[in-house]
């Protein structure tokens, strides 16, 4: 299987569109981009790839001696195919830049623990989410033309 350009396209987007978002400088999750803010990158670009190209990825979250990670998986079948990690550089001893391709991120070999597991793009549960999420979403889903974010559970 070959890497899909539309998979770097939909993180480009994803990743250029949260450097615009307005609170960005206050918002704990995206403030020290891209330190911490795996989750909810992961999360848009998820979104992104099932809404515009019907691409159910899986997010994963694993932690590791000091810290927790998390990123997107296509896994037909639970055999993980590609993966896209777009904070991954937050972690230089791991990576330099994003990653997107074939096969595990790197990061997969330094998260050893799985946390639960892998969440499937079509069926987020409230859970998921954590607070100071809901304003990014509202924001950035408009702009990317994707579906508004509902979640009655978030605060």
């Amino acid at each position: 299987m070959q890497p899909q350009a539309h998979w770097q396209t939909a993180m480009t987007t994803v990743v250029e569109a949260i450097g615009r978002f307005p609170g960005k400088s206050s918002n704990i999750w995206l403030k020290d981009y891209p330190r911490g803010s795996c989750s909810v990158t992961s999360f848009a670009i998820g979104r992104f790839l099932l809404e515009r190209h019907g691409e159910d990825w899986s997010l994963v979250s694993r932690s590791g001696p000091e810290y927790t990670h998390t990123w997107l998986v296509l896994a037909p079948e639970d055999a993980v195919v590609a993966s896209i990690d777009a904070t991954v550089h937050q972690f230089p001893g791991i990576s330099t830049e994003p990653f997107v391709g074939v096969g595990h991120s790197p990061a997969n070999e330094h998260f050893p623990d799985l946390m639960g597991g892998p969440v499937r793009m079509s069926s987020v549960p409230a859970w998921w989410h954590h607070g100071a999420t809901r304003e990014v979403y509202e924001w950035l889903f408009p702009r990317l033309g994707l579906a508004p974010f509902v979640d009655e559970a978030l605060p």
